[in-house]
């Protein structure tokens, strides 16, 4: 993955422009300005609309000044943050963070199968699937998602390569499993992992 990437220079901004704040020594009075300077053409870039795009910066201006997002303040003021940054001796607990506004509520990780699917006569998607939720119907095979328990057999049998895992992102990059999705649909961190 390329480090030069939409994400990774948005929070580089956002750094520097912190940093920039911390040195001129306006790091509790310039900051609450920083989500409209950052979208001053006022149209959104990455969301539906600016007031989204303002509420994700200010969170993630939050993140870079080691603020807790866990108890999500709304109302929080990114100078008051900025100050008590700049008085902080030791880290806020949970460095690590999702940030509500920004996560998509993707669809939960599962297996699924393209238009590469030859229909086969041998079916060893469905031969080998434990729980039977594969089924052929228009010369294509179909995985049940209500039945499937994501063992990944269906893709290891395909020779065609036809069927495909879609992961969600954040859940596949934590190397110890603490992402998970919540019943609200959005992930969270489990910091005891």
């Amino acid at each position: 993955m390329s480090l030069d990437n939409e994400a990774v220079l948005l929070k580089r901004e956002i750094l520097i422009r912190v940093a920039r704040a911390a040195f001129a020594g306006s790091l509790g009075t310039t900051l609450r300005r920083l989500p409209y300077e950052m979208t001053a053409s006022g149209r959104p870039i990455y969301r539906c609309c600016v007031h989204h795009e303002r509420a994700i910066l200010r969170d993630r201006t939050l993140a870079v000044l080691g603020e807790s997002l866990e108890d999500r303040d709304e109302a929080a003021d990114l100078n008051e943050a900025g100050a008590r940054a700049w008085d902080r001796t030791a880290p806020e607990p949970f460095p690590l963070t999702v940030l509500d506004e920004a996560c998509k509520g993707c669809v939960r990780s599962h297996f699924t199968v393209t238009n590469a699917c030859q229909g086969c006569v041998a079916r060893p998607c469905r031969n080998v699937c434990p729980q039977q939720c594969v089924t052929v119907a228009h010369g294509r095979a179909v995985i049940d998602p209500e039945t499937c328990i994501n063992c990944g057999k269906c893709q290891e049998a395909c020779p065609y390569h036809a069927i495909i895992h879609l992961p969600i992102p954040c859940e596949e990059a934590c190397p110890v499993g603490a992402i998970n999705k919540g019943e609200n649909g959005k992930e969270s961190i489990d910091h005891d992992k």
